[in-house]
Protein backbone atom coordinates (compact mmCIF):
# COMPACT_ATOMS: atom_id res chain seq x y z
CA UNK A 1 0.00 0.00 0.00
CA UNK A 2 1.34 3.42 -0.96
CA UNK A 3 2.29 5.86 1.82
CA UNK A 4 -0.16 8.40 0.35
CA UNK A 5 -3.01 5.95 0.85
CA UNK A 6 -1.87 5.03 4.37
CA UNK A 7 -2.02 8.70 5.38
CA UNK A 8 -5.28 9.39 3.59
CA UNK A 9 -7.41 6.43 4.73
CA UNK A 10 -7.73 7.16 8.49
CA UNK A 11 -7.91 10.92 7.99
CA UNK A 12 -10.62 10.71 5.33
CA UNK A 13 -12.81 8.35 7.36
CA UNK A 14 -12.54 10.23 10.66
CA UNK A 15 -12.52 13.88 9.58
CA UNK A 16 -16.15 14.20 8.33
CA UNK A 17 -17.56 12.58 11.46
CA UNK A 18 -15.47 14.83 13.71
CA UNK A 19 -16.48 17.94 11.77
CA UNK A 20 -20.16 16.97 11.80
CA UNK A 21 -19.98 16.48 15.55
CA UNK A 22 -18.17 19.81 16.04
CA UNK A 23 -20.83 21.59 13.94
CA UNK A 24 -23.57 20.21 16.17
CA UNK A 25 -25.20 18.02 13.54
CA UNK A 26 -27.42 15.12 14.55
CA UNK A 27 -27.47 11.61 13.11
CA UNK A 28 -29.88 10.46 10.42
CA UNK A 29 -32.22 9.07 13.06
CA UNK A 30 -31.42 11.61 15.76
CA UNK A 31 -28.74 11.38 18.42
CA UNK A 32 -25.10 12.37 18.09
CA UNK A 33 -23.53 12.74 14.66
CA UNK A 34 -20.14 11.24 15.56
CA UNK A 35 -21.10 7.55 15.91
CA UNK A 36 -23.73 7.80 13.17
CA UNK A 37 -21.30 9.18 10.59
CA UNK A 38 -18.57 6.71 11.55
CA UNK A 39 -20.46 3.43 11.13
CA UNK A 40 -20.78 2.25 7.48
CA UNK A 41 -24.04 0.41 8.16
CA UNK A 42 -27.13 0.68 5.92
CA UNK A 43 -29.11 2.31 8.75
CA UNK A 44 -26.35 4.80 9.66
CA UNK A 45 -25.08 7.97 8.02
CA UNK A 46 -21.68 6.35 7.49
CA UNK A 47 -23.19 4.30 4.65
CA UNK A 48 -23.39 7.51 2.61
CA UNK A 49 -19.64 7.91 3.02
CA UNK A 50 -18.74 4.68 1.23
CA UNK A 51 -19.14 5.82 -2.45
CA UNK A 52 -16.98 8.95 -2.19
CA UNK A 53 -14.50 7.17 0.11
CA UNK A 54 -13.95 4.34 -2.40
CA UNK A 55 -13.72 6.69 -5.40
CA UNK A 56 -11.23 9.03 -3.75
CA UNK A 57 -9.19 6.09 -2.41
CA UNK A 58 -8.79 4.79 -5.97
CA UNK A 59 -7.68 8.23 -7.17
CA UNK A 60 -5.18 8.57 -4.31
CA UNK A 61 -3.69 5.20 -5.30
CA UNK A 62 -3.48 6.06 -9.01
CA UNK A 63 -2.17 9.64 -8.97
CA UNK A 64 1.38 9.10 -7.55
CA UNK A 65 2.32 6.64 -10.30
CA UNK A 66 0.59 8.42 -13.17
CA UNK A 67 2.15 10.70 -15.78
CA UNK A 68 1.90 14.45 -15.34
CA UNK A 69 -0.96 14.72 -17.82
CA UNK A 70 -3.00 11.89 -16.31
CA UNK A 71 -2.25 13.05 -12.76
CA UNK A 72 -3.41 16.58 -13.63
CA UNK A 73 -6.66 15.23 -15.05
CA UNK A 74 -7.32 13.06 -12.00
CA UNK A 75 -6.58 16.00 -9.72
CA UNK A 76 -9.02 18.10 -11.76
CA UNK A 77 -11.64 15.43 -11.02
CA UNK A 78 -10.77 15.60 -7.31
CA UNK A 79 -11.10 19.38 -7.38
CA UNK A 80 -14.50 19.04 -9.05
CA UNK A 81 -15.60 16.56 -6.36
CA UNK A 82 -14.48 18.94 -3.61
CA UNK A 83 -16.38 21.84 -5.21
CA UNK A 84 -19.45 19.63 -5.65
CA UNK A 85 -19.28 18.75 -1.95
CA UNK A 86 -19.12 22.45 -1.12
CA UNK A 87 -22.18 23.13 -3.29
CA UNK A 88 -24.08 20.30 -1.56
CA UNK A 89 -23.35 22.01 1.75
CA UNK A 90 -24.83 25.30 0.57
CA UNK A 91 -28.54 26.05 0.37
CA UNK A 92 -28.20 27.16 -3.23
CA UNK A 93 -31.94 27.29 -3.86
CA UNK A 94 -32.59 29.57 -0.88
CA UNK A 95 -29.63 31.78 -1.73
CA UNK A 96 -30.75 32.06 -5.36
CA UNK A 97 -34.35 32.96 -4.50
CA UNK A 98 -33.28 35.48 -1.84
CA UNK A 99 -30.84 37.17 -4.21
CA UNK A 100 -33.23 37.09 -7.16
CA UNK A 101 -36.20 38.49 -5.24
CA UNK A 102 -34.46 40.92 -2.95
CA UNK A 103 -31.61 42.13 -5.11
CA UNK A 104 -29.07 41.80 -2.28
CA UNK A 105 -26.55 39.09 -1.52
CA UNK A 106 -28.24 37.02 1.19
CA UNK A 107 -24.99 35.66 2.64
CA UNK A 108 -23.86 32.07 2.89
CA UNK A 109 -26.62 29.65 3.88
CA UNK A 110 -25.33 26.28 5.03
CA UNK A 111 -27.11 22.93 5.04
CA UNK A 112 -26.49 19.87 7.24
CA UNK A 113 -25.77 17.57 4.30
CA UNK A 114 -23.57 14.54 5.15
CA UNK A 115 -22.97 13.68 1.49
CA UNK A 116 -21.59 17.14 0.83
CA UNK A 117 -19.33 16.91 3.87
CA UNK A 118 -18.05 13.48 2.84
CA UNK A 119 -17.25 14.62 -0.69
CA UNK A 120 -15.57 17.83 0.42
CA UNK A 121 -13.38 16.15 3.05
CA UNK A 122 -12.44 13.10 0.97
CA UNK A 123 -11.53 15.07 -2.16
CA UNK A 124 -9.72 17.88 -0.33
CA UNK A 125 -7.57 15.45 1.67
CA UNK A 126 -6.84 13.49 -1.51
CA UNK A 127 -5.66 16.68 -3.21
CA UNK A 128 -3.40 17.48 -0.26
CA UNK A 129 -1.71 14.07 0.00
CA UNK A 130 -1.20 13.81 -3.78
CA UNK A 131 -0.16 17.41 -4.42
CA UNK A 132 1.82 17.88 -7.64
CA UNK A 133 2.66 20.91 -9.75
CA UNK A 134 1.33 20.42 -13.29
CA UNK A 135 2.63 22.61 -16.06
CA UNK A 136 0.60 25.62 -17.14
CA UNK A 137 -0.22 23.97 -20.46
CA UNK A 138 -2.02 21.15 -18.67
CA UNK A 139 -4.28 23.67 -16.96
CA UNK A 140 -5.79 24.36 -20.39
CA UNK A 141 -6.43 20.66 -21.06
CA UNK A 142 -10.09 20.28 -22.23
CA UNK A 143 -10.31 16.80 -20.70
CA UNK A 144 -9.25 18.20 -17.32
CA UNK A 145 -11.86 20.96 -17.69
CA UNK A 146 -14.59 18.38 -18.36
CA UNK A 147 -13.50 16.26 -15.39
CA UNK A 148 -13.51 19.37 -13.21
CA UNK A 149 -17.02 20.41 -14.30
CA UNK A 150 -18.65 16.97 -14.38
CA UNK A 151 -19.22 16.56 -10.61
CA UNK A 152 -20.81 20.02 -10.44
CA UNK A 153 -23.71 18.96 -12.66
CA UNK A 154 -25.61 17.10 -9.91
CA UNK A 155 -25.86 19.86 -7.26
CA UNK A 156 -26.61 22.53 -9.88
CA UNK A 157 -29.30 20.35 -11.51
CA UNK A 158 -30.89 19.62 -8.11
CA UNK A 159 -30.97 23.35 -7.36
CA UNK A 160 -32.61 24.11 -10.72
CA UNK A 161 -35.35 21.56 -9.95
CA UNK A 162 -35.90 22.70 -6.37
CA UNK A 163 -39.38 23.86 -5.41
CA UNK A 164 -37.89 27.11 -4.12
CA UNK A 165 -36.79 27.91 -7.66
CA UNK A 166 -39.67 26.44 -9.70
CA UNK A 167 -42.82 26.92 -7.59
CA UNK A 168 -44.91 30.01 -8.47
CA UNK A 169 -45.94 30.55 -4.82
CA UNK A 170 -44.04 29.85 -1.59
CA UNK A 171 -45.28 30.22 1.98
CA UNK A 172 -43.22 32.81 3.82
CA UNK A 173 -44.70 33.20 7.28
CA UNK A 174 -48.01 33.32 9.14
CA UNK A 175 -49.38 34.85 12.32
CA UNK A 176 -52.76 35.24 14.03
CA UNK A 177 -54.63 38.52 13.81
CA UNK A 178 -55.59 40.71 16.74
CA UNK A 179 -59.00 39.03 17.05
CA UNK A 180 -59.56 35.33 17.51
CA UNK A 181 -60.33 33.68 14.17
CA UNK A 182 -58.28 36.19 12.11
CA UNK A 183 -55.15 34.90 10.40
CA UNK A 184 -52.48 36.56 8.24
CA UNK A 185 -50.37 34.67 5.68
CA UNK A 186 -47.51 36.17 3.69
CA UNK A 187 -46.58 34.52 0.41
CA UNK A 188 -43.64 34.97 -1.95
CA UNK A 189 -44.43 34.76 -5.64
CA UNK A 190 -42.12 34.87 -8.63
CA UNK A 191 -45.04 35.69 -10.94
CA UNK A 192 -45.82 39.10 -12.37
CA UNK A 193 -48.55 40.45 -10.08
CA UNK A 194 -49.73 42.83 -12.79
CA UNK A 195 -50.43 39.98 -15.22
CA UNK A 196 -54.12 39.53 -16.16
CA UNK A 197 -54.22 35.94 -14.88
CA UNK A 198 -52.33 36.51 -11.63
CA UNK A 199 -55.34 36.89 -9.35
CA UNK A 200 -57.03 33.78 -10.75
CA UNK A 201 -53.86 31.71 -10.26
CA UNK A 202 -53.28 33.11 -6.78
CA UNK A 203 -56.88 32.47 -5.74
CA UNK A 204 -56.69 28.85 -6.92
CA UNK A 205 -53.41 28.30 -5.06
CA UNK A 206 -54.66 29.98 -1.85
CA UNK A 207 -57.72 27.71 -1.70
CA UNK A 208 -55.70 25.26 0.44
CA UNK A 209 -55.52 27.97 3.12
CA UNK A 210 -59.18 29.01 2.89
CA UNK A 211 -60.56 29.58 6.40
CA UNK A 212 -63.42 27.17 5.70
CA UNK A 213 -60.75 24.42 5.79
CA UNK A 214 -59.21 25.61 9.05
CA UNK A 215 -60.77 24.82 12.43
CA UNK A 216 -59.29 27.97 14.00
CA UNK A 217 -59.79 30.59 11.25
CA UNK A 218 -62.79 32.70 10.26
CA UNK A 219 -61.11 35.41 8.15
CA UNK A 220 -57.76 35.04 6.39
CA UNK A 221 -55.65 37.77 4.80
CA UNK A 222 -53.21 36.39 2.22
CA UNK A 223 -50.47 38.90 1.36
CA UNK A 224 -48.36 38.46 -1.78
CA UNK A 225 -44.83 39.87 -2.04
CA UNK A 226 -42.15 39.67 -4.71
CA UNK A 227 -39.42 39.42 -2.05
CA UNK A 228 -38.77 36.05 -0.43
CA UNK A 229 -36.94 37.72 2.43
CA UNK A 230 -39.89 40.06 3.11
CA UNK A 231 -42.32 37.13 3.08
CA UNK A 232 -40.20 35.18 5.56
CA UNK A 233 -39.86 38.19 7.86
CA UNK A 234 -43.58 39.05 7.62
CA UNK A 235 -42.83 42.58 6.39
CA UNK A 236 -46.42 43.38 5.46
CA UNK A 237 -45.56 46.87 4.19
CA UNK A 238 -43.67 45.23 1.31
CA UNK A 239 -46.67 43.22 0.12
CA UNK A 240 -47.95 44.14 -3.33
CA UNK A 241 -51.45 42.64 -3.15
CA UNK A 242 -53.76 41.30 -0.43
CA UNK A 243 -56.38 38.60 -0.88
CA UNK A 244 -59.18 38.48 1.73
CA UNK A 245 -60.83 35.09 2.28
CA UNK A 246 -63.92 34.60 4.45
CA UNK A 247 -65.17 31.39 6.01
CA UNK A 248 -68.88 32.19 5.74
CA UNK A 249 -68.97 32.32 1.94
CA UNK A 250 -68.51 36.07 1.51
CA UNK A 251 -66.84 36.53 -1.92
CA UNK A 252 -63.05 36.95 -1.91
CA UNK A 253 -61.78 40.52 -1.96
CA UNK A 254 -58.55 41.90 -3.48
CA UNK A 255 -56.83 44.96 -2.01
CA UNK A 256 -53.73 46.81 -3.19
CA UNK A 257 -50.61 46.62 -1.03
CA UNK A 258 -50.41 44.93 2.34
CA UNK A 259 -53.72 45.54 4.13
CA UNK A 260 -54.46 42.62 6.45
CA UNK A 261 -56.43 44.70 8.95
CA UNK A 262 -58.61 46.12 6.17
CA UNK A 263 -59.65 42.54 5.36
CA UNK A 264 -60.84 42.04 8.91
CA UNK A 265 -62.42 45.48 9.38
CA UNK A 266 -64.61 45.02 6.29
CA UNK A 267 -66.19 41.81 7.55
CA UNK A 268 -67.95 40.75 10.76
CA UNK A 269 -66.88 37.16 11.41
CA UNK A 270 -68.85 34.61 13.39
CA UNK A 271 -66.34 34.77 16.24
CA UNK A 272 -66.77 38.54 16.43
CA UNK A 273 -70.56 38.16 16.51
CA UNK A 274 -70.22 35.54 19.22
CA UNK A 275 -67.89 37.67 21.34
CA UNK A 276 -70.18 40.72 21.00
CA UNK A 277 -73.23 38.66 21.94
CA UNK A 278 -71.43 37.22 24.93
CA UNK A 279 -70.35 40.68 26.13
CA UNK A 280 -73.99 41.86 25.95
CA UNK A 281 -75.27 39.14 28.28
CA UNK A 282 -76.28 40.22 31.81
CA UNK A 283 -73.96 39.29 34.65
CA UNK A 284 -74.81 36.70 37.27
CA UNK A 285 -76.09 33.96 34.99
CA UNK A 286 -74.61 30.46 35.03
CA UNK A 287 -71.84 30.05 32.46
CA UNK A 288 -73.79 27.49 30.43
CA UNK A 289 -76.81 29.80 30.15
CA UNK A 290 -74.64 32.76 29.14
CA UNK A 291 -72.89 30.65 26.50
CA UNK A 292 -76.22 29.40 25.13
CA UNK A 293 -77.73 32.88 24.79
CA UNK A 294 -74.55 34.18 23.12
CA UNK A 295 -74.62 31.30 20.63
CA UNK A 296 -78.33 31.85 19.93
CA UNK A 297 -77.81 35.55 19.15
CA UNK A 298 -74.68 34.91 17.05
CA UNK A 299 -76.43 32.14 15.13
CA UNK A 300 -79.45 34.23 14.09
CA UNK A 301 -77.95 35.06 10.63
CA UNK A 302 -77.36 31.33 10.05
CA UNK A 303 -80.30 29.45 8.54
CA UNK A 304 -81.56 26.34 10.33
CA UNK A 305 -81.00 24.41 7.11
CA UNK A 306 -77.30 25.23 7.27
CA UNK A 307 -76.88 24.61 10.97
CA UNK A 308 -75.36 21.23 11.54
CA UNK A 309 -74.87 20.56 7.83
CA UNK A 310 -71.83 18.39 7.19
CA UNK A 311 -69.61 19.94 4.52
CA UNK A 312 -66.77 17.52 3.59
CA UNK A 313 -63.34 19.09 3.96
CA UNK A 314 -64.68 22.25 5.56
CA UNK A 315 -64.65 23.57 9.12
CA UNK A 316 -67.24 26.39 9.29
CA UNK A 317 -67.57 27.99 12.72
CA UNK A 318 -71.23 28.98 12.31
CA UNK A 319 -72.28 25.49 11.23
CA UNK A 320 -70.27 23.89 14.00
CA UNK A 321 -71.34 26.22 16.80
CA UNK A 322 -75.00 26.52 15.79
CA UNK A 323 -75.62 22.79 15.52
CA UNK A 324 -77.54 21.32 18.43
CA UNK A 325 -78.96 24.57 19.78
CA UNK A 326 -82.43 23.05 20.24
CA UNK A 327 -81.07 20.03 22.10
CA UNK A 328 -78.91 22.27 24.27
CA UNK A 329 -81.94 24.41 25.10
CA UNK A 330 -83.94 21.40 26.25
CA UNK A 331 -81.12 20.28 28.52
CA UNK A 332 -80.74 23.76 30.03
CA UNK A 333 -84.52 24.03 30.59
CA UNK A 334 -84.32 20.95 32.77
CA UNK A 335 -81.20 22.15 34.59
CA UNK A 336 -82.18 25.84 34.96
CA UNK A 337 -85.98 25.91 34.59
CA UNK A 338 -86.38 29.56 35.53
CA UNK A 339 -83.76 31.06 33.21
CA UNK A 340 -85.05 30.02 29.79
CA UNK A 341 -88.36 30.42 28.04
CA UNK A 342 -90.06 27.13 27.18
CA UNK A 343 -89.72 26.01 23.57
CA UNK A 344 -92.83 27.03 21.59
Amino acid sequence: MSPHLLIWLPLAWLLPALLGHALGWSGLWGGAALPDLLWPLPVAGGALHVPSFVLCAVLVKLIPGASDRVAARLQALLLGLALAGLLWLLRLDGMWVSWRSGGNWPGWQWASNPMGLFLLCDATLALLVTARWPSLSLLRDPVAAVLLALPLVAPIAMTARSGLVTEPFLMGHSRPGDVRGDEVLMIYTRLDMQAPDFQARALAWADRYHPSRDLNADDTAVLFADSHEAAQRMETVRARQTLCLYEDGTPPLWLRGGQPQACFDRHLSFQERLMAARAAQPAGRPEEVTAYHARRVACEPTSTAQAGQNVPGQEVSALRMCAGLAEGRERLLRQYPGLLEPVQ
